[in-house]
């Protein structure tokens, strides 16, 4: 009995060592100096955005680029755990997104609980609609499955936004709950702290994406007869993969009621469903960080055509140009997805890291 304890202790400090030497091994790789090195930057950053501002408004138009950023880096990652590692395409991430914010605005507004708590409580909800989602849904797959997330997803927009009395008694109809209070009054705060849970959000869904788990969900994505033949229970994987993804997804939705400080019917929306597919189809599908990737450039375009334009005074005044420069980082984006789709189909993010050292070991060469 104490030489079989003292073999299960000598291989559990076998493998942490194993497991330790992939994680420095990982860390002083070129990828690995390169996430450091981004990390790194989006700490600076706002420091050196707070040191050339003068307002508080002005720091939040400038950290609020990247706050926006990092929800839509959850949500999308959360996407790409469910369709790009297990392979259950998804049209519907905009359901865990809406409800989580709901939950929450309703339990602060209504109720009067924490907003901490209230994120808590929605982000329960959440993955229980994923569980309810997830054994449902468990025939389906491909497009049908697809189509009956957007399905459900217009569904509770309608619901939501133009239901009877009762129920708009209830969530406010379009108006949604205008008034969802802060998670804290410095948005120095705000940025740091959704940093962090970004930053851990990813990390969990990579290490996930990654372990023996992600390896099972991999097998179903590429073969779902020759995963159940092989004995793995795909009801059983489907279910927990659908709550995981609700519950980052729900993460995400209610950050992002907290963050703008209210939430409506379009938190059901299909940009919260089509965003997130967009991201991932442009960073790298079955990457968890391609989705981040593409998040993140999003948002620098967006923020580009939103804040570009004042420099360009009386554009807008121009026939048709308004209405083009309204919808310009989506039309952008889009023009971009289509030309990576043609020519780089898995993505941006493993070129862009081979170019890159490829470009390193030449200059370091010299």
């Amino acid at each position: 009995m104490v030489f079989e304890k003292l073999s299960r202790i000598k291989r559990t400090f076998s493998m942490l060592s194993k497991n330790a030497s992939n994680a420095k091994t990982k860390i002083l790789s070129f990828k690995g100096g390169l996430t450091i090195l981004c990390l790194i930057i989006f700490i600076v950053y706002p420091l050196i955005v707070q040191a050339m501002t003068s307002t508080e408004g002005e720091l939040y138009t400038y950290l609020d680029i990247f706050i926006l950023a990092m929800l839509y880096a959850i949500l999308g990652a959360s996407w790409d755990l469910l369709a790009g590692i297990t392979g259950l395409f998804s049209f519907g991430q905009a359901v865990f997104f809406g409800l989580s914010g709901y939950i929450l605005a309703y339990g602060v507004v209504s109720w009067g609980f924490s907003s901490v708590f209230s994120l808590i409580l929605g982000i329960l909800v959440a993955v229980l609609f994923g569980l309810l989602i997830g054994a449902v849904c468990l025939r389906l797959k491909g497009p049908y499955l697809a189509l009956t997330l957007l399905a459900l997803s217009i569904v509770l927009y309608r619901l939501f936004a133009e239901s009877e009395p009762i129920i708009k008694d209830i969530f406010k109809g379009t108006a949604g709950f205008p008034a969802v209070e802060h998670l804290f009054d410095s948005v120095m705060l705000v940025y740091f702290t959704y940093y962090i849970i970004m930053i851990a959000s990813i990390a969990i869904m990579k290490i996930l994406a990654e372990s023996k788990f992600g390896t099972v969900l991999k097998a179903i994505r590429d073969d779902n007869v020759g995963a159940e033949a092989s004995g793995i229970n795909l009801s059983k994987y489907k279910i927990i993969i659908f709550a995981i993804s609700a519950l980052f997804a729900g993460l995400a939705g209610g950050l992002w009621v907290m963050h703008v400080g209210s939430v409506k019917p379009e938190n059901f929306g299909t940009k919260f469903s089509f965003f997130p597919i967009m991201f991932a189809a442009v960073g790298g599908l079955s990457s968890i960080s391609g989705a981040v990737l593409g998040a993140f450039l999003y948002q620098i375009i967006d923020a580009i055509f939103t804040y570009g334009i004042n420099y360009l005074p009386g554009i807008t005044e121009i026939p048709f140009v308004s209405d083009v420069l309204a919808v310009g980082s989506v039309l952008i984006f889009a023009i971009l997805l289509v030309i990576i789709i043609r020519w780089a189909p898995n993505g941006i993010l493993n070129p862009a890291i081979e170019k890159l050292r490829l470009a390193y070991e030449l200059i370091k060469g010299n």
